[in-house]
């Protein structure tokens, strides 16, 4: 969506439809309504005031605990002993089902 509206903001100011200043200003506008908005619905979701895409930031670079707390797990069908149990009506996909889980 970004290189889409940079794209239709570089249009218009070479069409001088908008000046730079007036670009500016509407795009700083839409930032801090975009990043109002995200924070107070986050915000109600979690229960405590915060701002997520900052706090994910915070925590893989700054405390640099992405490595310690991702994982990728793989479970294989052949170490289930009843295959039926899982898939009554056969395998749809006939692979094994595969998840990442972040702790």
């Amino acid at each position: 969506m970004l290189p889409l509206a940079g794209l239709i903001g570089l249009h218009m100011l070479l069409t001088k439809q908008i000046s730079i200043p007036a670009g500016l200003l509407t795009g700083a506008v839409a930032a801090a309504i975009s990043l109002g908005m995200t924070v107070v619905v986050d915000s109600w979701f979690w229960q405590r005031w915060l701002w997520p895409e900052a706090e994910v930031l915070w925590f893989n670079t700054a405390q640099n605990r992405c490595a310690s707390s991702t994982c990728l797990v793989t479970v294989s069908l052949d170490s289930f002993q009843s295959q039926e149990a899982l898939y009554p009506f056969g395998n749809p996909s006939g692979v094994a089902p595969a998840c990442a889980c972040t702790f």
